[in-house]
């Protein structure tokens, strides 16, 4: 026996080659074989988590926080038209466009409606309960400012807790003086939320 083949005898019954596969394709894949345990494997979740309370205020606070922040209005033109009979007193001077000459009263108005979660609501009614709530998240939200959204990446309230909680709380009240009838529960629950949280 040569050098060599001893050499190579000796690499070959090593402690360490031993552990070692002579070819990679060959390696052992269970654990028994290795006696590492494989890596757990990820299973993605089936569904959805369930709804809590807190998550469905929150998105129905987002909801309306994007229709006042959007602010997208629709344009309806109403006719309308009298129902009476001519009047017998009217004078020669009539408005352009309001009834006729002794005829009956009618006209044209033109109706602006504001896309919101629970449907069109009047541009001006909304406009003015704002006004009337005095709220400085709602009045910054009409003119496109404040917060872009109330919900961290993650689905729970952005990282500014408690502007957040202030701001559903406003727009949860807003919703509910123009008839969102959901919209008490959810403020109910932000007002819980924001009690806990202090």
């Amino acid at each position: 026996m040569t050098k060599l083949d001893q050499l190579l005898t000796k690499l070959t019954t090593s402690p360490v080659a031993a552990q070692q596969p002579a070819n990679p394709h060959n390696a052992p894949q269970t654990q028994l074989e290795t006696g590492i345990k494989p890596k757990r494997e990820r299973r993605p979740r089936v569904g959805p988590a369930a709804p809590t309370p807190g998550s469905e205020a929150r998105a129905h606070a987002e909801a309306w926080l994007q229709s006042i922040r959007e602010w997208h209005v629709k344009s309806s033109q109403a006719i309308v038209v009298g129902d009476g009979p001519a009047r017998s007193n009217i004078g020669r001077m009539q408005v352009v466009g309001i009834g006729s000459y002794g005829g009956p009263p009618g006209g044209a108005f033109v109706l602006q409606k504001l896309s919101t979660p629970i449907g069109w609501l009047s541009e001006r009614a909304v406009g003015e309960t704002i006004t009337r709530s005095k709220q400085p998240c709602l009045e910054r939200l009409r003119k496109g400012g404040g917060p872009s959204t109330l919900i961290d990446d993650r689905g729970g309230w952005r990282s500014d807790r408690e502007m957040a909680l202030t701001c559903a709380a406003a727009l949860l009240t807003l919703a509910a003086e123009l008839g969102d009838g959901q919209a008490q529960h959810h403020l109910e629950v932000v007002r819980r939320v924001a009690s806990t949280s202090s």
